[in-house]
């Protein structure tokens, strides 16, 4: 009994302590996992993993592809779908932004922009498709000329993918990010199902998985169009009209064209100045060019909501967002750098160790990069267009000389070195005018001055202290529609 009693008694002694330490336990995971928790918790969070989980997912999917298809399948399906993606790139944003500014305004009906911003997509998608119609004849090599009926087919990837940006923009001016996120995500995955779907039906040749990759496009135009509808208030007008909307969305797509040239020209460069081992190579270096910035751009699309939204001062947003972008990227590349040596050769083979030094080369630039797309943002929400134009030329001049000097010695380190000093100059040029406009010290968006460590430190803490209060103070109450 006595035994009995005081086994008793030490259980019930463990089990005091073991509830004593609960607390504490509960608060170091907190503080461990609060980084993870804040993303997940958050809406700008949200958007980052859904940008980076639909970037990987779409890695996984090429590589499922390639696989699937041979080299030969798959250059067919790449050229099927090069063209009509690219006349996209061009079109797209400035009607996603111009919706998204418009939705964002705290007096707007977002369901009432549904037929406007349908109508001006249907527009631009005709233009497009005519260009597109009577430029792939010339685009396709000879060879290239037995796939031109399904290229021609592959042009409705156009419209779809433009239509379906119609109610993305709007969910995103109504502060929607994580049905934004959401629908990115399930959009992915569908691809998945039906790669999946094909490859087990013995039907994944080029033409079923061309089919699917455009069909798939329609999935946000389907699912989106009726949260819109679903979130809204106000009478749904039917008219088509939205006075100044089309010249909102050509302003605004201008710098988007300027975006994409200089996104595309580090492998342009890789095509005329490299050897074919050489390109080989840089296409891995180009994918972590991909992947770095991409919690930057996330936090630039809620920047450009927000700002749109006018309920918050537009300096402090800029701040907030613009160390957050830091933080992110930051974290990013640390983790990158240590593991480059490892990842290149374990997942694309030994060969493409080369690829290793040019790729943490390119980290810097991917760091500047990350910057210019911040302030870009907050430059476009005050139709400051003109910066970011520049600002995407001057890097592509710098890249372009950069290049012609250092890679025919250099090779793929020249051209690592290249695209880092063409994106640090686009940054100093939206740098300038950061400070033009605002008086702020350009010095103080650089790691070297203290109040760029000081506002990292002061944005970290308290995300890492108060993550849901961060969330509203720095960004300022939500808005739905």
């Amino acid at each position: 009994m006595g035994g009995g009693a005081h086994g008793r008694l030490h259980r019930a002694a463990s089990a005091h302590k073991v509830m004593a330490i609960l607390p504490r336990l509960r608060n170091g995971i907190r503080t461990a996992t609060s980084v993870g928790v804040l993303a997940l918790s958050s809406d700008t969070g949200a958007l980052i993993l859904a940008n980076l989980g639909a970037t990987i997912l779409g890695l996984v999917t090429g590589i499922v592809t390639a696989r699937t298809l041979g080299p030969d399948g798959r250059g067919d399906l790449a050229v099927v779908l090069f063209w009509p993606a690219l006349l996209t790139s061009l079109l797209d944003a400035g009607i996603s932004e111009a919706l998204t500014l418009r939705s964002a305004s705290s007096h707007a009906n977002a369901r009432s922009l549904i037929g406007p911003g349908l109508a001006l997509s249907s527009a631009f998608s005709a233009l497009a498709l005519a260009i597109g119609y009577l430029a792939l004849p010339l685009l396709l090599t000879q060879e290239q000329q037995r796939i031109l009926p399904l290229a021609n087919v592959g042009l409705l990837f156009i419209p779809l993918s433009l239509l379906a940006n119609v109610p993305l923009g709007l969910l995103l001016g109504r502060q929607r990010f994580r049905a934004v996120a959401l629908i990115r995500i399930l959009n992915v995955l569908l691809y998945l199902l039906l790669l999946a779907v094909l490859i087990g039906t013995r039907h994944a040749s080029v033409t079923p998985i061309a089919v699917s990759t455009i069909a798939i496009r329609a999935f946000p135009l389907i699912v989106g169009i009726p949260l819109v509808l679903m979130g809204g208030r106000g009478p749904l007008r039917s008219t088509l009209l939205a006075p100044g909307l089309a010249s909102d969305a050509v302003r605004l797509q201008l710098p988007r064209v300027a975006s994409v040239l200089a996104s595309s020209q580090d492998r342009a460069l890789a095509n005329w100045t490299l050897t074919q081992a050489g390109i080989g190579l840089w296409q891995v270096v180009s994918t972590l060019t991909v992947i770095m910035p991409l919690g930057a751009q996330a936090i630039s699309q809620r920047l450009l909501s927000r700002l749109a939204a006018k309920v918050e001062d537009p300096e402090a947003l800029t701040r907030a967002a613009y160390s957050q972008g830091q933080l992110v990227t930051l974290g990013m590349a640390a983790l990158a750098l240590p593991m480059l040596p490892v990842a290149i050769p374990l997942l694309f083979g030994a060969s493409f160790s080369p690829a290793v030094a040019p790729a943490a080369i390119t980290i810097i630039g991917s760091l500047a990069a990350a910057s210019t797309v911040v302030l870009q943002s907050a430059a476009r929400s005050q139709q400051r267009i003109g910066p970011c134009i520049c600002s995407e030329f001057v890097g592509m001049g710098a890249m372009a000389g950069v290049a012609y000097a250092l890679v025919p010695r250099s090779g793929l380190a020249g051209l690592a070195a290249a695209f880092s000093l063409g994106r640090v100059s686009a940054f100093a040029v939206m740098a300038y005018d950061r400070r033009t406009h605002t008086g702020e010290s350009i010095t103080s968006l650089l790691p070297s001055s203290r109040a760029y460590w000081a506002s990292l430190r002061h944005h970290l803490r308290t995300a890492l202290t108060h993550p849901r209060d961060q969330r509203r103070t720095s960004t300022g109450p939500s808005t739905h529609s």
